[in-house]
């Protein structure tokens, strides 16, 4: 099982720590690679920006602007056997993108910009991409390395890390540290192990070249990896994968040029991530089309969110903060996935055989022999994805099982109000202060009451609720029900104690993802105590979350 928050730690820190001036003539082989989103992702962002603001989460507004201003990461150029160029990056740099534009840094400080280039093809395993250069592109590109990596032996890391918002040349210097890694949450060690290394790695590097000097080797530097990881909790703790499943991954996709999966293959790749109970949905995004985010609708994606677990809608809400594509991907996986389990478990299921379209196939998966599940699927990135799953697209088959929890460790509330209690008879009102703090659907609240149990009353309350919270939009509607434990002094009732039991509903309107405005009714009767009493309070005031992500409560 891939570890979540360890795989968003591709190279994310920024801290620029520049090598040698010998690094120039590297600047001719490794360049600054940017993803270029399609029209149809541009406008579903703009749009779903307005949808995100007027539903009270005003920061992810912020978000998705960041986000159109594009982001970037490093390639290096390789020269296949047919003798045509391409640039080798991470498949994370472009996951987004429907082409690229890669560009040189000259000594003058101005680019070589080739843009709208095809993404020939991708290595999801490995988080490679190739992507094609045009013809006119006459450099050769650097050579790779046979030789096997040694511990201790000194590797350089070149590329554009940023500064601020733009990529700066950097070339660092480091030591493998462990020439043959294996860590299951980043690659599977069947499929290859890693080389750990300490050469200077931050945000933006990802993709670019992993190397060790060689006079023999063009720019005097030689392949043995390509960057992909940085582990920000240990210093100078860096991960490449080896030049040797590099070049033979990329071989392959040139060879083909990218369409050399059948989707008889996608399907049994499908079918057994679905399958492993280590298999988290998230991972499953790699299934889903950029096409299919693009044509998403929001109340779509709101409805996903709203139906999740506390985890899942964490993980969809955190990564839409970073990436608002991919936030949207990790949405619908988490439906997809859902379609295919009950209670964590897979359900059994068959899938027909697919039927060519005009775009790609059509493929029918029979739950249990009885309910079918409709997909379509697409050729992008020179991969078989999902391009629309059960009417997803539509909205009209969006059918999940509702799932009331909340994302923020907690929630603390502030009411105030009016309160009123008739004990044996004698009726007391005054001022009541309620204070709470919220864990999912349970509620540990405390406060005091002024005019209890009588108008010269005075007493302390603590207790404890669950509610069922109903989400509609920006409001929130909450009926609850728990027990209340009151202290009181009052003149004609000494000094008491009552055990009450209430039911209560509450309201809130959602100004933001992190605050509400609520009002509260609760009528509450004794059932334990000095004294006999039946009463209701209805206050007001405000709750905030916290705990980062926002809240289905909110």
């Amino acid at each position: 099982m891939k570890n979540y928050k360890f795989i968003l730690l591709k190279l994310f820190l920024i801290t620029v720590c520049l090598w040698s001036a010998s690094a120039s003539g590297m600047r001719d082989y490794v360049c600054i690679v940017n993803a270029n989103y399609s029209e149809e992702n541009k406008a579903f962002l703009n749009n779903y920006k307005n949808t995100m603001v007027s539903s009270g989460y005003s920061d992810f507004g912020k978000y998705i602007d960041d986000y159109l201003k594009g982001s970037f990461g490093s390639g290096f150029v390789y020269t296949a056997s047919n003798g045509k160029s391409y640039i080798i990056t991470n498949r994370h740099v472009i996951s987004s993108g429907k082409t690229a534009t890669v560009k040189f840094e000259k000594d003058d400080g101005t680019y070589d910009e080739y843009k709208d280039l095809v993404i020939l093809g991708v290595d999801e395993d490995l988080d490679l991409a190739v992507i094609e250069l045009p013809s006119s592109f006459k450099r050769s590109g650097l050579s790779f390395s046979t030789a096997k990596v040694e511990d201790g032996q000194d590797v350089y890391t070149a590329g554009f890390p940023g500064l601020g918002d733009e990529p700066v040349w950097q070339l660092g210097k480091g030591i493998v540290s462990n020439s043959s890694a294996r860590i299951k949450e980043l690659i599977d060690p069947e499929i290859s192990v890693l080389i750990q290394h300490s050469a200077q790695v931050d945000g933006g590097n990802s993709g670019g070249p992993l190397l060790i000097q060689s006079s023999k080797s063009r720019g005097g530097y030689a392949v043995i990896g390509i960057n992909t990881w940085k582990a920000i909790k240990r210093e100078n703790t860096n991960f490449a994968v080896p030049a040797t499943v590099v070049k033979k991954s990329v071989d392959t996709i040139i060879a083909s040029k990218g369409k050399n999966n059948k989707i008889s293959d996608r399907l049994t790749k499908f079918n057994a991530s679905i399958a492993n109970e280590e298999e988290t949905f998230y991972n499953f995004s790699r299934y889903i089309s950029n096409e299919m985010v693009s044509k998403t609708k929001g109340k779509v994606f709101t409805n996903i969110l709203n139906a999740a677990s506390s985890s899942a809608y964490k993980i969809i809400l955190s990564t839409f903060a970073n990436d608002p594509i991919e936030g949207v991907k990790y949405a619908l996986s988490y439906y997809i996935w859902t379609s295919f389990k009950k209670s964590g478990k897979t359900i059994e299921y068959t899938t027909g055989d697919p039927v060519s379209t005009e775009r790609g196939y059509d493929v029918a998966f029979a739950i249990n022999g009885k309910k079918s599940l409709s997909s379509s699927w697409i050729n992008e990135q020179g991969i078989w994805r999902l391009v629309d799953f059960n009417g997803i697209i539509s909205g009209e088959n969006v059918e999940m099982e509702k799932t009331f929890s909340m994302t923020n460790p907690y929630v603390f509330k502030v009411y105030g109000g009016y309160s009123s209690l008739d004990v044996n008879g004698l009726e007391g009102s005054g001022f009541a202060f309620e204070g709470g703090i919220q864990f999912s659907t349970v509620e540990i609240f405390g406060g005091i009451k002024k005019g209890f149990p009588s108008d010269d009353g005075k007493g302390y309350m603590f207790g404890s609720k669950g509610f069922l919270p109903l989400n509609f939009g920006n409001f929130i509607i909450q009926p609850g029900f728990g027990f209340e434990g009151d202290f009181y002094d009052s003149y004609y009732f000494g000094h008491g104690f009552l055990l009450c039991l209430f039911a209560e509903l509450d309201f809130t309107y959602c100004i933001s993802d992190k605050i509400g405005i609520g009002v509260c009714g609760k009528y509450l009767k004794s059932f334990f105590g000095d004294d006999k009493a039946s009463g209701f309070t209805v206050t007001a005031g405000l709750r905030f979350g916290f705990g980062g992500g926002g809240s289905t409560l909110w």
